[in-house]
């Protein structure tokens, strides 16, 4: 699998984290790049100034090796999981903020 298509599995995933606040900012994300359609995992944030800054906001991993019931992303649960090495993400993100999409 591709590193933006982990990236966008992994950041579709983060409806499932709790404490998110993902779909509230639905109508705030940039539509700019082919990778923020496909993907939506570009956030903005605003900073003390009123500036506004794209942040990427993703998960790592979506893959555990315990099974704790309560959890979505659990060993027992059947879905579709994705990692990242921290070499490979730091050098994604690095793409990213290069072309300004982060």
């Amino acid at each position: 699998m591709e590193a933006i298509d982990r990236l966008t599995l992994l950041s579709d995933q983060m409806d499932l984290e709790p404490a998110d606040d993902h779909c509230s900012t639905l109508a705030m994300r940039p539509q700019a790049s082919p990778l923020n359609a496909k993907g939506l995992f570009v956030h903005p944030a605003q900073l003390s100034g009123g500036k506004q800054i794209l942040l990427l906001k993703t998960l790592l991993s979506s893959a555990c090796e315990r099974d704790c019931l309560y959890c979505p992303f659990r060993a027992g649960r059947n879905f579709q999981r994705a990692s990242f090495k921290p070499e490979e993400f730091a050098s994604l993100f690095y793409q990213l903020a290069r072309s300004g999409m982060a």
